[in-house]
């Protein structure tokens, strides 16, 4: 005789020992399957199937709420009918260990129970600030930034997106009377993005509406990478990757979709990898 099937409870969020803080939101979600339809057969009477009609999750003891639930296509005839749960709960101020608890009611008066300890913190410590220092004389650099590099030991390089849309750099060289050399990229309907160096101190500009706009040490464009496809128009962030760093890999903004292209000259490796 086959074994029974019994319905089952498949969290995929919160991960187990997840770290919560009160007040902040909580989404619960996974899968909830019941059992397949199973034929008579010599010696098994058969079942029917079994659906889990509601799935209800609560958090450190309160009050449960249901979810909504989101049916699952079956992929085969004899498939378990099975469903996608998902809701959202505010995290009480409960501190210590606690426990989120799914259960799930059945078509056939089954329930199935599932938990996952989490951790709620009451007292959430504030964001860590960045440290600053200062590069240059008060009024030295142009106005405000959005995007900022800073490239070391050899003299400091400061590269930021003005709300033009334009890219604009500074450097100095080392030295007590080195002064801060001021230039500009390029500027557009949509403007700069993404910023890399190469090997030979080239800058790989993801222009969007555009494409990858590759500048030489002296800032001469020499190499634009594009696509055709009709979904690529929005090239937004860029790194070198694979054993050679001459692979650049490509993000595109509007379809999540990464993008390859092989470069004349290698990433530049980050100070301190070399």
């Amino acid at each position: 005789m086959a074994p029974t099937a019994h319905p089952t409870i498949r969290v995929n969020a919160p991960q187990p020992n997840s770290v919560l803080n009160s007040g902040g939101a909580l989404t619960v979600a996974g899968v909830a399957t019941g059992t397949p339809e199973v034929e008579p057969s010599p010696g098994h009477p058969g079942a029917e199937a079994v659906t889990i009609d509601t799935v209800t999750v609560a958090l450190a003891g309160g009050t449960p709420i249901e979810a909504a639930l989101t049916r699952i296509p079956p992929q085969h005839p004899h498939d378990a009918p099975a469903a996608r749960f998902d809701a959202n709960l505010i995290v009480p101020t409960v501190g210590g260990n606690q426990q989120v608890e799914i259960v799930g009611h059945a078509d056939n008066g089954t329930v199935v129970r599932a938990t996952v300890p989490v951790t709620i913190q009451t007292h959430i410590p504030p964001p860590q600030l960045w440290a600053n220092s200062q590069l240059a004389p008060a009024g030295a650099l142009p106005g405000a930034a959005r995007l900022t590099a800073i490239a070391k030991p050899v003299g400091c390089e400061l590269w930021w997106i003005g709300t033009d849309g334009t890219v604009h750099g500074v450097w100095t060289e080392p030295g007590p009377n080195s002064a801060w050399a001021n230039y500009q990229l390029s500027g557009g309907a949509a403007g700069p993005d993404g910023i890399e160096m190469d090997a030979e101190n080239g800058l790989v500009v993801c222009h969007l509406g555009v494409g990858v706009w590759r500048f030489d040490a002296n800032m001469l464009p020499t190499h634009l990478v594009y696509s055709d496809g009709p979904h690529h128009h929005h090239l937004d962030n860029c790194a070198f990757g694979r054993p050679d760093h001459q692979t650049l890999y490509i993000t595109e903004a509007l379809s999540g979709d990464i993008l390859t292209a092989c470069m004349p000259v290698a990433g530049k490796l980050m100070y301190g990898l070399q």
